[in-house]
Parts: C-alpha cells; sequence; structure tokens
C-alpha cells in the first residue's frame, strides 16, 4: 500500500515536470514568433544618401528618412533641403536620399537688398523668401555683383527689375549663355548646320510639345527605341516634356525635374532652354541610379518620385 502510494506521488511529481516544460517552451516559442515578426516589420533597406558629389550607402531598418539621416550622423542645416522630406518612409532596397545644402545668397530690386541662406534655385521662390513682392511683368535675372563678394563673400546674386524700370542688359549678357545673348537687327542670321538633328535656337523648341515631338526629342537624345515608350511615360510624369516646368515647391527645373536645375549643365550649356539636352542628362541620370529606364519605371511606380 505504501509502495503503491509512492509511485502515485512519484507520477504527479512527473506530471508537474512535464506540464511546467511544456509552459516554459510554449512562451519562449510566442516570444520567439514575436521577435522574428519584429524583424519583419523593421526590414533592413540599402540607402544611398547623396550630398553634393558625395554619395553614402548604409544598410539600415530606420523606418523614415530623417531617421536613416540621423544614424548616418549627417548634419543638417536649418535652411538645407532634403529630398524626399524626413518623414518618407524607407519602404524598398536602393532607397536614394538627395541634400541639398544652403548657400549664400542676394536679392536686390536695386533699392534693397537682403541676404539670405538659401538651397532653392527658384527664381520666384527666392525672391518670395526674401520677402520681396513682384507681379507678372516683372523680371528676374543672375547678375554680377562685386560689391556683394566683397560683404558676404562668394554669393549668388539675384536682381529683380520692375516692370516700368529698364534693364541693364550690359550686365546680364556677361552672365547669360550663348542662346540668350541679344543680337542687334543688323547682325546677320547664322544658318542652322545640316547635320544638326533640330534647331539650335531655343525659340525653336515648344513649350507645351505634342507627343510626336516629345518621342522626336527623346530619340534625338539617343533613347533607344525598345525604352523610347517607358522614357516617353516616365517624362510625362514628370513634366509633360516641358523644358522649362519648374516646381514651384522645391524649385526642381525641366524635363527631368532635375534639383538643381543646374545639373544639367554638365550635358550642355543650353540646359535651361534645350530639351535634348535635358533628356541627355536624364539618360545619365537614370542609367547611374536605376539601371535603365525601365529600373526608374519601377522605382516611381512605387514612390510617385524617382
Amino acid at each position: 500500500m505504501k509502495l503503491r502510494k509512492l509511485n502515485t506521488n512519484l507520477f504527479c511529481t512527473a506530471g508537474t515536470i512535464i506540464l511546467v516544460g511544456l509552459f516554459v517552451f510554449l512562451t519562449v516559442a510566442k516570444v520567439s514568433n514575436t521577435h522574428a515578426s519584429g524583424d519583419s516589420e523593421n526590414a533592413q533597406h540599402f540607402v544611398t544618401i547623396h550630398d553634393g558629389e558625395n554619395s553614402l550607402t548604409i544598410k539600415t531598418n530606420a523606418d523614415t528618412v530623417g531617421e536613416a539621416l540621423k544614424r548616418a550622423k549627417i548634419d543638417l542645416n536649418e535652411k538645407d533641403l532634403v529630398d524626399p522630406e524626413k518623414d518618407v518612409k524607407i519602404d524598398s532596397n536602393n532607397f536614394h536620399i538627395d541634400l541639398y545644402r544652403a548657400r549664400p545668397v542676394i536679392v536686390t530690386d536695386g533699392k534693397t537688398k537682403k541676404y539670405l541662406m538659401s538651397a532653392n534655385y527658384d527664381k520666384e521662390l527666392l525672391v518670395a523668401e526674401a520677402g520681396f513682392e513682384i507681379d507678372g511683368n516683372d523680371e528676374i535675372r543672375t547678375v554680377q555683383d562685386n560689391h556683394g563678394i566683397l560683404e558676404t563673400g562668394l554669393a549668388e546674386t539675384y536682381r529683380i527689375y520692375r516692370n516700368d524700370e529698364p534693364v541693364a542688359e550690359e550686365k546680364y549678357m556677361k552672365k547669360s549663355s550663348k542662346k540668350l545673348e541679344l543680337k542687334t537687327i543688323s547682325e546677320p542670321t547664322k544658318e542652322p548646320e545640316k547635320d544638326s538633328v533640330v534647331a539650335t535656337n531655343f525659340s525653336s523648341f515648344s513649350t507645351n510639345p505634342d507627343e510626336a515631338t516629345c518621342k522626336a526629342w527623346i530619340r534625338a537624345a539617343g533613347v533607344s527605341s525598345k525604352d523610347l515608350e517607358v522614357a516617353y511615360w516616365l517624362i510625362t510624369k514628370e513634366s509633360h516634356c516641358r523644358y522649362n516646368a519648374t516646381n514651384r515647391s522645391s524649385g526642381a527645373y525641366g524635363i527631368p525635374q532635375a534639383l538643381p536645375g543646374k545639373k544639367m549643365a554638365s550635358a550642355g550649356s543650353d540646359w535651361q532652354t534645350n530639351p535634348i539636352t535635358q533628356i541627355k542628362w536624364m539618360i545619365s541620370y537614370v542609367n547611374e541610379r536605376y539601371g535603365g529606364w525601365s529600373g526608374a519605371k519601377s522605382f516611381w511606380d512605387s514612390h510617385r518620385w524617382y
């Protein structure tokens, strides 16, 4: 009778141990599953940060652009611009962040002169940021200001010419490109070269081209037939093929919506007015960043920018 009682006690003890072990196993498994779920929600992505001519690629599980920059220990000044903005979610590999650093700028209307630090390159945005008001008949031009350089160091100077004020053309012509130089009536007009694909006079380029014209520009820039439709699709999404398209918020310019627009100078000095030059720059951009037009379109589909 005592032996049977002892065996019963041993059985109860063994059962208790098994139940405790099972409880511990289930608890650990639950914690393990929760941890795995957390990893999937915070998956790591390769992020490339572009800062002027420099680039840095990191692997991070940061949720947003701002968090990625913070972890990369990149300092931003108050006036610097980030594209996309800091609160944008990082939700894919091959994610790119562009930094645009503020630089010294002078804005003047001939009477008042304002100094500011700005990362904007859109003239109207700069003028508004400096506190000036303009109307549709005023002109804003980049001029050389030696006095400004002496006062602030190297700075870009933007001059507002009011609609009732004579424009000092001699100052403007020093800074203007060949495409914008003024010509006297008596100066003979140069015939375009026969082997030229299109006329180089910017007045020949429509600011609102139809599909056939836009595709002709794309082909002239060197886009292959197999990439033509994808290139046209992306260009239409970005700028509707308008070489003078300007984003009023960021200052992004031209057919590729380059920010700043003067990046396109690497493709030609007529980058402001020649759509073919702009598309040539765009070809280099999509090839370098996305491996081609199809990669750029895939990224645009996911992010609504490229």
